[in-house]
C-alpha cells in the first residue's frame, strides 16, 4: 500500500453478454434473506463459474441500507445508504439514497440491487466522502466496478497476519478500482464475510 506495506487482493475481469448470466445466490435455500452460509457451499450449490459476497441482504444491519432487490423481488427499501442498481442494459448505476425507491427501479427493469456501500466511483470520479464512512479503516474487502456495461471488475481483500496483508482503507479500495480503469465501482460486504469462490475454491483466506 501507500504506507509500503504488503495487501493481497483477487481481481476478476468479468465480461458478461447477458444479463441472465449473472444471478444472486442465496444462504437460505428458500431465498428467505436470513442465514449464513460458507461461501465456497453456496457457489458450488449454486454452480457458479465465479461468486463474490452481496450485501448480506436483511441478515443484519438493514437498517443501515438502502434498497436491496433480487430476482425482481424487494426485501428492504430505505435511504440510510447509496444503492447499486443492475439495469437491462447490463450497466451499473449508483442511486443515491433518498433519490429514488424500489418500485421506480423496478419499473426501470431493474432485478437486482445492492446496498452494502459506499459507493467508491461514479461517473469516473471517486467519491471523497467514502472516508467518512463508519468502515474506513483498513480492513478485509469486497467490491465490483464497471469499467462499461457488461465488462466489469470484482476485487476480494484480505487482512491477515498470515498472508502479510493488512487490508485497505476505502480510499485505497477506490484508488484500486479506478486503476483498473472503472467508471463505477461499490464497496460491498467486507469484514470476515469477504469472499471471492472460482469454479468452486474460494480464492481467499478468512
Amino acid at each position: 500500500n501507500s504506507a509500503g506495506k504488503p495487501v493481497v487482493y483477487f481481481v476478476a475481469d468479468i465480461h458478461v453478454k447477458d444479463r441472465s448470466q449473472f444471478r444472486p445466490a442465496f444462504a437460505a435455500e428458500t431465498h428467505a434473506g436470513r442465514g449464513a452460509a460458507l461461501p465456497w457451499l453456496i457457489a458450488r450449490r449454486e454452480k457458479a463459474v465465479l461468486w463474490i459476497t452481496g450485501d448480506n441482504l436483511i441478515h443484519e444491519q438493514q437498517e443501515k441500507k438502502g434498497i436491496l432487490i433480487r430476482d425482481g423481488r424487494v426485501f428492504w427499501s430505505a435511504n440510510a445508504e447509496d444503492t447499486l442498481a443492475i439495469y437491462p442494459d447490463l450497466s451499473m448505476r449508483i442511486i443515491a439514497r433518498q433519490s429514488s425507491s424500489a418500485q421506480t427501479l423496478l419499473e426501470d427493469g431493474v432485478e437486482n440491487a445492492y446496498s452494502s456501500g459506499p459507493a467508491l466511483i461514479s461517473g469516473g470520479s471517486v467519491n471523497s466522502s467514502a472516508k467518512y464512512h463508519s468502515t474506513t479503516r483498513a480492513n478485509p474487502r469486497c467490491g465490483i466496478g464497471e469499467i462499461e456495461p457488461g465488462h466489469y471488475i470484482a476485487i476480494v481483500v484480505e487482512r491477515r497476519a498470515m498472508r502479510d496483508s493488512v487490508g485497505l482503507t476505502l480510499e485505497e479500495f477506490a484508488a484500486l478500482f479506478l486503476d483498473y480503469g472503472c467508471e463505477t465501482a461499490y464497496n460491498l460486504n467486507g469484514g470476515r464475510s469477504a469472499a471471492m469462490v472460482f469454479m468452486g475454491a474460494q480464492l481467499n483466506s478468512h
